[in-house]
């Protein structure tokens, strides 16, 4: 009796090893699984400014140019069909040629889907976090010169990878207009432009807004104006409201720059 009680609970032993064994192989399984490595593409790209007015430099000649600690935004869809977005190295000044109109950019893309569609965006501060451009900027500006290479100008490139690879080589376009702009009093003929603290330029889709702090001898507007636009002006001066109704119905093209001298009514 000693011995079968001996025997049995040998056999519960080793039925329980058994199934333990097994549950410790199926949980192996399952973590390799999980653990499986990711498909890890390094892009080295060679991205060039399409020829334009607009300025990322904002030089004297308005030559769009690459700069040291540039970096470039890209948006693409992985293999869990989900859109994620990369953001390049930082340019070193080897990687800058050709008097910054080019540049070799490097991006790692971790499990791009083959072929798949991508969204390119030059800086990369001007993308959210879903790869698309942040128009908030637009309502941000100052009017001045220098801040729309700091804080609104972009560029974008829309295309498709190159089996897992970013194409070798890509062009940039600029996606807004510029407005230099002068006011002046439609009831004085006098010019308003250093005395305006805050302007907004619309097509009655999209507004840009400049909240100017010091004054400016013109304003500088960058527009999301694509195609044929009617403009709308509305200035302020401290508590009054000065606006310009649309003359014209102009075509508006992204990469130039547009010189008006406007006549505003007083409201």
């Amino acid at each position: 009796m000693e011995k079968t009680f001996r025997y049995l609970s040998m056999a519960a032993l080793t039925v329980v090893a058994g199934f333990l064994t097994t549950a410790c192989s199926n949980d192996d399984d399952n973590m390799e699984l999980s653990q499986a490595p990711h498909h890890v593409v390094t892009s080295k790209v060679t991205v060039n400014m399409a020829d334009s007015d607009a300025t990322r430099a904002l030089n004297a000649n308005w030559t769009k140019t690459f700069v040291v600690g540039d970096k470039i935004s890209v948006r693409y869809k992985n293999t869990a069909d989900k859109y994620v977005r990369a953001v390049s190295e930082a340019l070193t000044a080897a990687d800058i040629q050709n008097g910054g109109k080019s540049a070799s950019f490097t991006v790692i893309l971790t499990d791009p889907q083959e072929n798949i569609g991508c969204r390119v965006i030059y800086p990369a501060e001007r993308a959210g976090g879903n790869g698309f451009v942040d128009y908030a900027c637009f309502q941000a500006q100052d009017g001045t010169f220098a801040s729309l290479a700091n804080n609104v100008e972009y560029a974008q490139y829309n295309g498709n990878l190159d089996g897992y690879n970013l194409p070798g080589s890509m062009v940039l376009s600029p996606q807004m207009s510029i407005f230099v702009l002068k006011f002046k009093d439609s009831a004085t003929g006098n010019d308003i432009t250093d005395q305006i603290t805050e302007l907004r330029v619309s097509n009655g889709a999209n507004t840009s807004i400049a909240t100017i702090s010091s004054p400016q001898s013109s304003i500088y507007v960058a527009v999301e104006f694509i195609g044929w636009s009617p403009v709308y002006f509305t200035a302020k001066i401290g508590t009054d409201t000065y606006y310009k109704n649309p003359d014209d119905i102009i075509n508006f093209a992204n990469g130039k720059v547009y010189r008006y001298n406007v006549t505003v009514e007083k409201q």
